[in-house]
Order: C-alpha cells, then structure tokens, then sequence
C-alpha cells in the first residue's frame, strides 16, 4: 500500500484533522501521522502548546490512530526513515517556504520519488478558531 506523510500540530485536534485522514485513507493511501512536539511549537509558532503532546496523543489514541511526534530540526530524518509515497499538505499552507519548514527541497523530493498532494481544509474549522474562542 502506498504511504502518506501527514504532519501536523492539532493544537487542538479536531473533526477537520479527522476528514483530512480519512480523504488520504480514501484516496489509497496508508497515512504516516506525525505531529509536531511541543517544542516545535513553541519553537516555530512562538507560543505555548494550546494541548500538550500526551493530549494530542490520547485524542488520536482515542481515535483509533498512532501518532508520532517529531522537532523541528528533525523533520527531514522523519520523512527519509519514512520514505512516503506523498507528502500531505493542506491547502492553506501551500505556499514557498512549505519545503524549506519540512527541511526538504524539490530535489529531495525528486531524488526519494515522493510527491506532494495538497488538500483543501475542512471549511469552517481551525484550531486556531478553537484556541482563540477557549482564551475568551
């Protein structure tokens, strides 16, 4: 079955993370779900994790799905130990520096065969949204 890379915050987690596995799974694809650590949040995001690493696990345990968590500066070493078919991004990051935050470039890609499929968001749900109505 053919592979696919999903890395993701779901800080929180929601019902769009869930149709966003479930389109990939549809699609054919065996999903590879890797989140980013709290680290690499408060390292790229410039805040505290809204849910912790061991929540974000729990939901998705919870779910029925395994998870791995991956740094920032590791995210490279995950997809080359992973080696996927594709690389999940959603449309709303589909933008120059998706590659150079994964720490990849076309050539990387090119020289591993993995393609990139990007799919459009869950429309009316974010975690941001989340966060910011839980803040208030």
């Amino acid at each position: 079955m053919k592979t696919a890379y999903i890395g993701m915050s779901c800080d929180p987690p929601h019902e769009g993370h869930l149709k966003l596995i479930e389109r990939v799974e549809n699609l054919g694809f065996e999903p590879i779900i890797v989140l980013n650590s709290d680290s690499f949040i408060r390292k790229y995001k410039n805040r505290e994790p809204f849910w912790n690493e061991d929540k974000r696990w729990g939901w998705f345990e919870f779910m029925g799905y395994e998870v791995e968590f991956v740094d920032k500066d590791r995210q490279r070493l995950t997809i080359e130990y992973h080696n996927p078919d594709v690389i999940v991004v959603g449309t709303d990051w589909m933008k120059p520096e998706i590659l150079p935050q994964l720490g990849i470039d076309e050539d990387f890609l090119l020289a591993n065969n993995i393609g990139m499929l990007f799919l459009t968001r869950t429309p009316g749900i974010s975690s941001t949204e989340l966060r910011n109505k839980d803040e208030r």
